[in-house]
């Protein structure tokens, strides 16, 4: 089973503002991308909050010292739910369910995370719970998802992959600036 995390532990400094409480389109960003994982997964968590504004979520703080970025919040998500999981960053609301569900039907013995201009796409993915106890030996170094993931095999989605599935790179978009979320409203 995978379970829909929501990653919404940051502490938006660059928003200037709780980013998973911002309206894009007349709904926050946290209930685009729950709906968006709520589409292809029986169940939503979201991690780094203790309440919300998605009624059926079930809410989980970072274990330990908060802030880990989004390597702290797939621990705490795969240690408390004992399951592979879909992630999605709070701040990309822009996530396609298409994608998704192309996502999970690339799911195998390792994780699958998209590559746009060379870089691996890690808060739009998939991730196995094998993966576990590298990724928590990671976290206790110190250590981000990315430096987790050196030396692991991963289904890479290059973009002529991803495009074939409708994809222009909307889903990992992160709004990290009210600049930001201009640009994308205005779309």
């Amino acid at each position: 089973m995978t379970v829909g995390i929501v990653l919404a532990g940051g502490r938006s400094s660059r928003m200037g503002s709780d980013k998973a409480l911002i309206h894009v389109g007349g709904v926050t960003m946290i209930q685009h991308v729950a709906a968006a994982l709520s589409s292809v997964c029986e169940q939503v968590v979201v991690v780094g909050r203790k309440t919300g504004p998605v009624p059926d979520a079930l809410y989980l703080p970072d274990l330990g010292t908060a802030y880990k970025g989004p390597l702290g919040g797939i621990v705490t998500a795969m240690r408390k739910m004992d399951a592979d999981v879909l992630v999605v960053a709070v701040d990309q609301p822009g996530v396609r369910p298409t994608t998704l569900r192309n996502l999970l039907d690339l799911a195998g013995p390792h994780p699958v995370i998209p590559e746009a201009d060379g870089w691996l796409q890690v808060t739009c993915a998939w991730y196995p719970k094998t993966l576990l106890p590298i990724l928590a030996k990671e976290l206790t170094l110190g250590g981000s998802l990315h430096s987790a993931l050196q030396g692991q095999e991963i289904r890479k989605v290059p973009k002529e992959e991803w495009e074939t599935w409708g994809e222009k790179g909307d889903s990992w978009r992160s709004l990290d600036t009210p600049e930001q979320l201009d640009d994308f409203d205005a779309k």
